[in-house]
């Protein structure tokens, strides 16, 4: 699998070059990715997380069941938060968290069991999932409007995982684009590793940047067992194809498309291409003519997961560990 390292740039360097992508704490690695938005259906990638809430030891992890060094719930944690370990049995798997009790996480996925003492105290870290707010403050370059018809648009999976709600920034915040009635800024967009739709109606294209806080280490980006719509990141900081994504080693295979997982590209016809991985090669879910394995996924860009029956979690691997200068 090909992959390139994604520049990650100091506090220092985003000040000097006079951006404007919100504030972010000068201890930690930050860094922005460029990415071009253009006319119609964009899947863009998160590839940065918030500034970790809490950092420590894990005590024990059993199925859903992960015991921390310190108390999580008083940190404010729960839904709308992911934990990261950092090393051990389990080191570079990202969990959300449905619930946080005192020192005791549920997760949403199981991970496999260990005791601390076995593995050198296996560490952790806990992010925020990325909000409208944090990933694009003031709208982040998007084209605003009162109107939302007439404002780039943000579609984030439902509940269901098989519709999607939209938003829009109408110049002063971000608001529903169905029900546009205060501000939704806070909304949670995707976890670690996730990606974004964002809808252009019209216009010229434009560049935007994507920032936050580098990953320490090599992570995966989790697929939840559930059918639905995944929107995930671009696992590699270059662009890569469907070949060299690995995506055929973890997605579930079938000889007949609709019985496989998909994975949707957007197109230049306001909609998308399908793909499935057959078992041998992947191939066009309309027409399964022919090998399509070199169909490229360009870098900062994502793409969309979709499982029709499939039970089981899957971890993409996701992007080496940033480098930090050129």
């Amino acid at each position: 699998m090909k992959k390139t390292k994604l520049l990650a740039f100091g506090l220092g360097l985003l000040a000097a070059a006079g951006t404007s992508f919100g504030q972010l704490p000068v201890s930690e690695t930050v860094g922005i990715f460029p990415t071009e938005i253009v006319t119609g259906f964009n899947v863009v990638a998160l590839p940065f997380d918030e500034s970790p809430t809490l950092t420590g030891t894990v005590a024990s992890a059993s199925g859903i069941s992960v015991t921390l060094d310190q108390d999580a719930s008083a940190a404010g944690v729960g839904a709308n938060f992911s934990i990261r370990f950092t090393s051990g049995a389990n080191a570079g798997l990202t969990r959300e968290i449905a619930s946080a009790a005192g020192t005791v996480l549920t997760l949403t996925n199981p991970v496999s069991s260990w005791v601390s003492s076995d593995d050198g105290y296996a560490t952790y870290e806990i992010v925020a999932h990325p909000t409208l707010d944090s990933a694009f403050p003031g709208g982040g370059g998007l084209v605003t409007n009162a109107t939302s018809g007439l404002a780039d648009q943000i579609f984030v999976p439902d509940s269901t995982g098989f519709n999607f709600d939209q938003y829009f920034h109408n110049g002063t915040i971000w608001q529903d684009a169905v029900t546009p009635a205060g501000d939704a800024g806070s909304t949670a967009i995707g976890k670690p590793g996730s990606a974004v739709m964002i809808f252009k109606p019209f216009g010229a294209p434009l560049t935007i940047g994507i920032s936050g806080v580098a990953q320490s280490v090599s992570a995966g980006v989790e697929i939840n067992g559930t059918s639905g719509f995944f929107p995930v990141a671009n696992a590699f900081g270059s662009g890569t194809t469907l070949d060299d994504s690995g995506l055929d080693a973890i997605l579930l295979a079938n000889a007949t498309s609709g019985l496989a997982d998909q994975v949707w590209i957007p197109n230049a016809f306001f909609n998308f291409d399908q793909y499935f991985y057959n078992g041998t090669i992947w191939q066009d879910a309309v027409t399964p003519a022919g090998d399509v394995g070199s169909t490229p996924i360009p870098a900062g860009s994502g793409i969309l997961v979709f499982k029709t029956i499939s039970p089981t979690v899957q971890d993409w691997t996701i992007q080496e560990v940033f480098a930090t200068g050129p």
